[in-house]
């Protein structure tokens, strides 16, 4: 081989080398021994065991197909490989040989093609898998390509750490409740690198089982949406950046071919159980409830409401494990795969039903303690006094702040006015039943303040006479109410208001201090109990609004029910000025009342002076009149110095009624029984017969806000007054956002002293309710 031969071989071997990419490869050019076949240098592989002389030939005709030869000569066996057409990548290389059959040497340069090939080398080590040779120098040649496997993992997405925020937008079908749906905003970190749709896949794995299998995802920035094949870098986001996904949830249908709703987890339309048990009360009392997981607690409150009668302002609560329920919450939020929860109903009145027929715990022979339903019976002794006791229960795991936080809370207490000791040693409030040993009724002592302690008690016997009776059966509640009074608490005036204006409005916290009646359909202030208020309140101040409820045909028990009664709670009253001597129905005064009765006046008169007397009172009649009335006028015509006979004759007997003046005296000059004289007849009997109330049962018709739609029946005698149908009326509708009430009957408002009676009340009439201050 000549000089020039070696250096080209020399050149030839390093563009070899990067194309083979592992070890150097050994080629050299060699030549022939024959001068007949000069023409026939081949590229000898040292490498191999055998030299072989490697060949190759493109067909001419349209095939695909490429020859390669092994052998010595051009006539040795051939070997055929197909590299279709359909195999062609865009990433190739080749080698060009130029042949000059003229010359003795060859001439190997590097062409556009060797470039090709340090590219494809490059491809190779970044795992590309497809491997294209161009077998030919010409331009034209199509690429023949060789499919290879790749061998290692993608590798993990590059770039700086960021963190967004992804915000849900739920798109569901029309029969999916989309407000089940409980998705906020989350935040995941990724890097810049990440594609969108690897992305999408980090965002499900997040959500879990709160994203349904069959809905779909899409990102959205700035307005666009976000391509799945482009990366995070692309579109140039930065750490805290807003992405919006937006959530489609399709409906899919059941084997009978019914739709049904794609829910949010795999067990959210399921029921789960609800047990409620008192707190404080009788533990083996428990009552059971079926909710859906995304159902709210406000259901299980309006049925316990409804169970017992309650209205809307009673105040109950739930607690699970020792902590206050939202009433909005729903089982999801308490425990996402429970099927089963055990909360307790905090309410006072039903708690103290519960106890009073709860047996006393007792000792067996071997002085082991029988727990009372769950709980230890703890004793608190109010400073050192053996009468003062108060009874609560604790379970065994509690901790002793959830003791001392129920005592505190039932008296309008805070833990630090309070201490709490066992044995003369400071009560660890960390400490629990089991580390101390207990067997039950132990005794803790509490230490308050004397003089306030006094006042607490005294306070609270009359809110809980109050509380009592209003949950006895329907028994009669006294028209007064005084609230819990801790301390004097702040009270200032709102919106520039004073104590001269007609119309105030103060900011209360605590107790109102002042007794309260009803006159007609509002609630009055009858007496300034607390002297400290006498600067903020006045005798005669019309309540109009408690935070933003209208004090119209409320009852007087239920307006302890409207104030939040806790000290740290705030009030806000609004007051109207009214002089209680131009009203009706005060009892304590004097004053003339007017009052229209239509039939018999249900009365028993006596003579007492020049004046005509009410000494005896129907019951159907006590809503209007007292004992001791003095009877003033009738039709306008003044009753003096008449005796019942000639009473008797100015009284009308028609349709139109009677007007009657009476003035309250008082009772003291009344004449004994025996000396009093009927006003209709003197014979007792008869007139004992006329009055007695009237049996007859009316069913009235009402049309709730006018509407036709929504008829109610109601039951009511026809001796009973409109009050009664207020009162069932309240009852009925109380729950679904009715506070007040006017009724109207051919157009004209009815007043509550009306009678079903005398109103000559037809039954396919109709009452028409308007609720909340509408008028018809």
């Amino acid at each position: 081989m000549s000089d020039s031969d070696s250096e080209l071989s020399d050149y030839e071997s390093k563009p070899m080398a990067k194309l083979f990419n592992k070890k150097k490869p050994s080629f050299q050019f060699a030549e022939s021994s024959s001068d007949e076949e000069e023409d026939e240098d081949m590229i000898v592989n040292k490498i191999a065991p055998y030299k072989r002389f490697l060949g190759v030939e493109k067909s001419d005709s349209d095939d695909d197909s490429t020859e390669i030869c092994l052998g010595k000569e051009r006539d040795s066996k051939r070997a055929k490989c197909d590299l279709g057409s359909d195999t062609k990548k865009q990433a190739s290389f080749g080698i060009t040989l130029d042949i000059d059959d003229s010359d003795d040497d060859f001439e190997i340069k590097e062409s556009d093609a060797m470039r090709k090939a340090r590219e494809a080398r490059e491809a190779l080590l970044t795992n590309k898998a497809n491997l294209s040779i161009d077998l030919n120098d010409d331009v034209d040649d199509e690429i023949e390509s060789i499919e290879l496997p790749s061998s290692k993992p993608l590798p993990p997405p590059t770039g700086p750490l960021i963190q967004l925020e992804l915000r849900a937008n739920v798109k569901a079908a029309k029969n999916h409740s989309a407000s089940a749906m409980h998705l906020k905003c989350t935040k995941l970190s990724m890097r810049l690198g990440t594609t969108v749709k690897e992305a999408k896949e980090l965002y499900r794995q997040k959500l879990g089982q709160n994203l349904p299998e069959n809905a779909t995802v899409k990102f959205m920035f700035d307005g666009y949406e976000m391509e799945d094949s482009k990366t995070l870098q692309q579109y140039e986001l930065e750490c805290d950046d807003l992405i919006d996904a937006t959530i489609t949830i399709e409906a899919t249908k059941s084997a009978s071919g019914k739709k049904k709703t794609a829910s949010v987890c795999s067990n959210g339309d399921k029921f789960v159980t609800i047990k409620t048990t008192i707190k404080g009360g009788d533990k083996e009392k428990v009552h059971t409830y079926q909710l859906k997981l995304h159902d709210s607690f406000s259901k299980l409150l309006i049925s316990h409401r409804d169970q017992h009668g309650y209205s809307i302002y009673k105040r109950i609560s739930l607690e699970y494990n020792g902590k206050e329920v939202n009433p909005e919450q729903t089982p999801y939020h308490l425990h996402k795969r429970k099927n089963t929860f055990e909360i307790e109903i905090v309410d006072e009145a039903l708690r103290v039903q519960q106890v009073q027929h709860l047996k006393p715990s007792s000792n067996d022979a071997e002085g082991v303690f029988h727990e009372n339903h769950g709980g230890i019976l703890i004793k608190l002794r109010i400073n050192g006094d053996n009468s003062d006791m108060h009874n609560l229960y604790i379970r065994r795991t509690e901790k002793f702040h959830i003791l001392m936080n129920s005592f505190c809370k039932k008296y309008g207490l805070e833990e630090k006015d309070c201490k709490f000791t066992f044995d003369g040693c400071t009560l660890n409030t960390q400490g629990t039943v089991e580390d101390e040993d207990l067997e039950g009724e132990e005794v803790f002592d509490v230490i308050i303040d004397k003089s306030r302690w006094e006042q607490i008690k005294k306070l609270q016997k009359n809110a809980d006479v109050l509380e009592d009776r209003a949950y006895e059966g329907g028994k009669h509640i006294p028209n007064t109410f005084s609230g819990k009074l801790v301390n004097d608490p702040p009270i200032k005036f709102l919106d520039g208001t004073n104590k001269d204006s007609e119309i105030r409005k103060l900011q209360i916290k605590g107790d109102l201090g002042v007794e309260i009646a009803k006159e007609g359909r509002y609630i009055h202030i009858k007496n300034i109990a607390d002297k400290s208020h006498e600067s903020f309140f006045r005798v005669g101040d019309r309540i109009t609004y408690i935070n933003s409820v209208k004090m119209e045909d409320i009852p007087c028990d239920q307006i302890s029910k409207i104030l939040k009664t806790d000290t740290r709670a705030t009030n806000i009253i609004e007051l109207q000025y009214f002089d209680l001597s131009l009203l009706q129905g005060v009892t304590n005064s004097s004053q003339i009342r007017k009052i229209l009765v239509r039939g018999k006046l249900g009365v028993t008169i006596v003579n007492v002076g020049k004046y005509i007397r009410i000494s005896r009172i129907n019951e159907s009649r006590k809503e209007f009149f007292r004992v001791g009335d003095k009877l003033v006028s009738v039709n306008g015509k003044q009753v003096i110095d008449l005796g019942p006979n000639e009473f008797k004759n100015l009284l009308r007997d028609s349709e139109e009624g009677n007007v009657l003046e009476v003035q309250f005296v008082g009772v003291q000059d009344l004449p004994k029984p025996e000396q009093r004289i009927p006003l209709q007849s003197d014979n007792t009997n008869a007139n004992a017969e006329k009055m007695t109330p009237l049996k007859e049962i009316y069913e009235i018709q009402v049309l709730r806000n006018n509407n036709p739609q929504k008829k109610r029946k109601f039951r009511i005698y026809a001796n009973r007054t409109l009050s009664i149908l207020r009162q069932g009326y309240l009852k009925k509708y109380s729950q679904k956002g009715c506070l007040t009430v006017k009724f109207y009957y051919n157009g004209v408002e009815l007043d509550d002293g009306s009678t079903i009676q005398s109103l000559r009340y037809n039954e396919n009439d109709f009452i028409i309710a308007m609720e909340n201050g509408a008028s018809l």
